[in-house]
């Protein structure tokens, strides 16, 4: 499921210039900005902490009401800002990457939820769904992406059920954003 994403710094976000931005790629554990319902833009850190486990970077749809996300998912939900970002298909020794943005070149939002962490601050996790026709070949899971009519819903606790239009995603075959020496061209390119 979505371990990495695009995004750019929390500047260049609230400023608008997704044409003009070079990407950030985040990881877990890494910051980010994200959106709050007051229109606030915070950085916070990819991934809940819980004892026994690594920072949980993904919160499953059908999962929302155990323990583990439930307050969250009521009380602190968010947006999270992605230019694009990646899944991988295949065995590790014939491993692809996708990368997924807007077909327009826009901004994607992805639906989050946040909590405060006595050791790591600010922490979100990304909501996480069945695929939809776009992402099914690559991955049966995707990030939540709202249009921008169900963000404000979203955020007002108003949507409760996910189904991502698959209209608000294009999807192609890229050089893993870590190789060191990335590729210039993908092999399909050459004929």
């Amino acid at each position: 499921m979505c371990n990495a994403f695009n995004t750019a710094s929390k500047k260049v976000f609230k400023e608008g210039l997704l044409e003009e931005s070079f990407p950030t790629l985040i990881r877990r554990t890494d910051l980010a900005p994200v959106v709050l319902l007051s229109g606030e833009v915070v950085e916070m850190r990819w991934g809940f902490e819980r004892s026994n486990l690594s920072a949980v970077n993904n919160a499953r749809c059908d999962n929302l009401s155990s323990k583990m996300w439930k307050e969250a998912f009521a009380k602190r939900r968010c947006l999270i800002p992605l230019m694009s970002y990646y899944e991988w298909r295949g065995s590790k020794k014939n491993r692809r990457t996708y990368l997924f943005q807007s077909p327009k070149n826009q901004w994607i939002f992805a639906a989050g939820i946040w909590e405060r962490s006595s050791e790591f601050g600010l922490c979100f996790s990304m909501l996480t769904t069945d695929a939809n026709k776009v992402v099914a070949p690559i991955h049966h899971r995707m990030p939540v992406i709202l249009d921008q009519a169900e963000r404000p819903a979203y955020l007002n606790n108003e949507l409760q059920t996910f189904a991502p239009d698959p209209r608000l995603l294009v999807v192609k075959e890229t050089p893993s954003p870590f190789l060191k020496n990335r590729p210039t061209h993908i092999q399909d390119e050459l004929f």
